[in-house]
């Protein structure tokens, strides 16, 4: 879809505002249960991430409402640079400002300041996937102080699981407002695998696979390079690096390409989220830093090896089904090894460990109510 050429349907008094690729799958369960309901809603791209979104909306089809003009230089510009950049967009888009809920997700950039411009102008702000937490509030950076700060201006919290609620209610936070609706990204990976026939990259089926991402700031750098200088001794595996198209992630993988031969590593590029979850359902083992891989694995019966020093999403490192491995410690060839000869029988009810698959009804009837 062409997200120059979004269409002007229609306005409803909910706003959807969103600007990356994981913004838009967990929206879209939501989105399309307001559909099946014949009620209209304003779908806003905050163009945060526009080739990212252009990708994968060829699935999910969701129809723009409107798209924020930003200007070539948002995309250098530094983290407050961006935010004010977004914030004046947003308030002087006449579809925002005649909505009157504004429905955000996450910790992005676009969540941010949906919210705030949300709030600051009297109108009632819906955080889904709120009372994630970690306990160092500079990791991730700015994710973690985004989230702190949203959860002061929400009107209603749609929380992923029992523990992210108790986050929001130790707070202090009205427990009236404060829901567990499971996470729509479980609709979501659910409605994809059923749609999609790819059976991902099989080359060998005697070699196991191991499907990689890392894109998250803090691992921008030497972390990222312990991990591709650990895996490049690892020849007994066949690994799959999916490249996050930020240019600091693309530097560092092109650095390591061009001085070390590891030819039982591919690197590919950004993938659709189709192809992606094909290649999450046909990998042996996966490592990432993201935070919804860790979630669509669980719905999927794969162990994510979660490189990172902490995870805002504990419950499944709590189950035993992924484990933390912080691409900074000392022996990480060990770690990620131990990790991928560990034997590890999945227990098919922790597959409903993130959401059900009925967030999206959920979350519908709580905006609908609010």
């Amino acid at each position: 879809m062409d997200i120059a050429k979004a269409s002007q349907a229609p306005q409803g008094e909910v706003c959807f505002v969103f600007g990356t690729r994981p913004e838009l799958i967990k929206m879209f369960p939501v989105i399309q249960e307001f559909k099946k309901r014949g009620e209209e809603v304003t779908v806003l791209f905050t163009s945060q991430h526009q080739s990212l979104f252009s990708d994968n909306n060829d699935l999910f089809k969701v129809e723009l409402n409107g798209t924020l003009e930003l200007p070539d230089e948002f995309y250098g510009a530094t983290v407050p640079q961006k935010l004010a950049s977004l914030i004046a967009h947003l308030e002087s888009n006449p579809l925002y400002m005649g909505s009157r809920k504004i429905v955000v997700q996450g910790d992005t950039l676009s969540t941010l300041s949906g919210a705030l411009v949300g709030f600051l102008n009297s109108k009632k702000v819906v955080h889904i996937e709120a009372g994630l937490r970690v306990q160092d509030l500079m990791v991730p950076f700015p994710e973690e102080g985004a989230r702190r700060l949203i959860s002061q201006i929400t009107s209603l919290h749609c929380c992923h699981s029992e523990w992210a609620r108790s986050n929001l209610l130790q707070l202090g936070v009205d427990k009236k407002i404060v829901h567990n609706t499971g996470n729509p990204i479980i609709d979501a990976v659910t409605w994809v695998a059923d749609q999609i026939s790819d059976t991902g990259r099989r080359c060998d089926k005697d070699i196991p696979q191991v499907l990689i991402t890392m894109h998250r700031r803090e691992n921008h750098g030497q972390p990222m390079e312990n991990v591709l200088a650990a895996i490049s001794e690892m020849r007994g595996y066949r690994f799959l690096w999916v490249t996050h198209p930020n240019p600091k992630v693309v530097s560092t993988v092109e650095k390591f390409q061009s001085s070390v031969n590891a030819p039982h590593i591919e690197f590919l590029p950004p993938q659709n989220y189709a192809s992606f979850i094909a290649l999450l359902q046909t990998c042996d083992h996966c490592l990432s830093d993201s935070g919804g891989i860790q979630e669509e694995g669980v719905a999927l019966g794969k162990r994510i090896g979660i490189l990172r020093v902490a995870t805002e999403r504990p419950e499944a490192v709590d189950a035993g089904i992924h484990k933390l491995i912080d691409p900074n410690e000392h022996g990480l060839h060990s770690k990620i090894e131990a990790f991928l000869t560990e034997k590890f029988n999945f227990d098919e009810r922790s597959r409903n460990l993130f959401g059900d698959g009925k967030a999206g009804f959920r979350i519908a009837n709580l905006i609908q109510e609010l």
